[in-house]
């Protein structure tokens, strides 16, 4: 009941999608929840919230950004 109350994103497979990039550059099925999870605007904000992404923080900057916009136009069209 309670993941059906706060769910925001209608389609999982489209999420799973937008979050598939991040596997190339080496982020784990656990950080990616949180990513998705989490609701964030930012990269600062991911990688605060995510202290294991910092190492990746040079190579994430760009590949991150792209999936948080997308993820933002996902929320934003349910």
């Amino acid at each position: 009941m309670y993941a059906l109350r706060h769910q925001v994103y209608e389609n999982p497979e489209t999420i799973k999608q937008a979050l598939q990039p991040l596997k190339k550059h080496g982020v784990c099925d656990s950080e990616i929840c949180m990513i998705a999870n989490f609701h964030m605007e930012s990269t600062d904000e991911v990688f605060a919230l995510i202290p294991s992404l910092k190492g990746k923080k040079k190579k994430l900057e760009e590949p991150l950004k792209a999936v948080l916009e997308e993820l933002t136009k996902l929320k934003n069209s349910s």
